[in-house]
């Protein structure tokens, strides 16, 4: 965590550490803190990287949204609320 939040000091246009959020981390479950740490350990160790942030595994999206939803969103410049409509 000291590493990240030396990310965001180092680098404040990263990804990875613009969007990591305390409260959020602390919300969650042992095993999901330790699988977000993996995803995030690419920008806590390389300050200089432009994302600095990987899913390890595919479901990394699903079970962490709330944080994988905002670098998408910030990576991709997707504004707002997006509403997909099937017709």
């Amino acid at each position: 965590l000291s590493q990240i939040a030396a990310g965001a000091t180092a680098n404040p246009d990263m990804i990875m550490s613009k969007h990591f959020d305390m409260e959020y981390y602390n919300s969650l479950s042992d095993s999901l803190k330790q699988r977000l740490l993996a995803c995030t350990k690419s920008g806590a160790e390389n300050h200089d990287s432009g994302v600095g942030v990987y899913a390890m595994q595919p479901s990394d999206y699903d079970d962490l949204k709330p944080y994988f939803d905002k670098v998408i969103r910030d990576y991709h410049k997707i504004p707002g609320e997006v509403k997909h409509i099937t017709h």
